[in-house]
């Protein structure tokens, strides 16, 4: 397992694949009898087998996860405030998503301070990997982020797309039907949430096919809803960060990968709030939040 910086980890020069030319297809959208016709089922609806609905976690091994920490960018190119130069406390992070990834048997790469090409040859070579003998792949991006969904690198923004388009089942045939899970710490704007006051009242309350769709099996996982800011300690680390590593770490192997982002959906919203000398900042909150293309449960087992 590697642990280090990008410079002593650098992915080989990959050549970008040819993509294949446009298919000559037919214009049918005039034609009568091209209604959607529903696909048979294979088995009933509410198929008893807990199996069925659960990704197979017996491969030999757990699979590989890639941590892109960026930490010193710049500014010049990146086109950001100096105080956005460097993101104090992201160190921390990545220490602590190392650890609860290889608590729960993944092949572990950390890299740091990586520009937008390397990015790229980087997703690229590890979708074109055989990953046979894999359960599943993690791949995350530590830095700041734009109200588009835009996420820099440290010479200059790029869309997450770049990233995420590398594994579907054209470029990454050996990870079709498994999970690939993508997470972005990032701001995802420049609000900051002022949260909620709970009256007493409420808060007593608060205690196997042969065709799949393209973008099937792919989590994506933010730490802030879209518009709003991504809190980061300078000593402990971003909220969104900490709290997933530590819940990773406590029930990585009892429960299952949806249940413990909705636990750190609780965490994250109901044990944190922003202490910050600038009233803008101060006393704010923040709720991750994921979008799931996935078709089955995640439960990760020891190795």
């Amino acid at each position: 397992m590697d642990y280090g910086d990008a410079g002593s980890i650098r992915p080989p020069t990959i050549s970008s694949p040819t993509p294949p030319p446009p298919s000559d297809r037919p214009d049918t959208s005039d034609r009568p009898d091209t209604a959607v016709r529903p696909a048979a089922p294979s088995h009933t609806i509410l198929e008893e087998d807990d199996r069925l609905y659960r990704y197979r976690m017996d491969h030999p091994n757990r699979g590989i996860a890639i941590i892109i920490n960026e930490i010193n960018f710049d500014t010049y190119r990146c086109q950001l405030r100096p105080e956005a130069k460097h993101r104090a406390g992201a160190d921390i992070d990545g220490n602590n998503f190392f650890e609860a990834l290889e608590h729960l048997g993944f092949t572990v790469f950390l890299y740091k301070d990586l520009r937008k090409r390397e990015i790229s040859n980087l997703a690229k070579h590890i979708s074109k990997l055989d990953h046979t003998f894999n359960d599943m792949l993690i791949f995350s991006v530590f830095s700041h982020g734009c109200d588009d969904d835009s996420i820099y690198a440290v010479d200059g923004v790029f869309d997450t797309a770049m990233i995420t388009e590398n594994f579907k089942p054209k470029w990454a045939p050996t990870l079709v039907a498994k999970p690939k899970v993508f997470i972005f710490q990032a701001c995802r704007g420049a609000d900051a949430d002022p949260g909620y006051i709970l009256d007493a009242a409420r808060a007593e309350e608060v205690d196997g096919p042969t065709k799949i769709p393209t973008d099937a099996d792919m989590l994506f996982c933010y730490a802030a809803t879209p518009k709003h800011i991504a809190f980061r300690n300078v000593e402990t680390g971003s909220w969104y960060i900490e709290a997933l590593s530590k819940a990773l770490k406590k029930w990585g192997f009892r429960l299952s990968f949806q249940q413990i982002l909705t636990r750190v959906n609780y965490i994250v919203a109901y044990q944190y709030e922003s202490n910050a000398m600038n009233d803008e900042f101060n006393r704010k909150k923040q709720i991750p939040c994921m979008t799931s293309m996935l078709t089955k449960e995640i439960f990760m087992t020891p190795k």
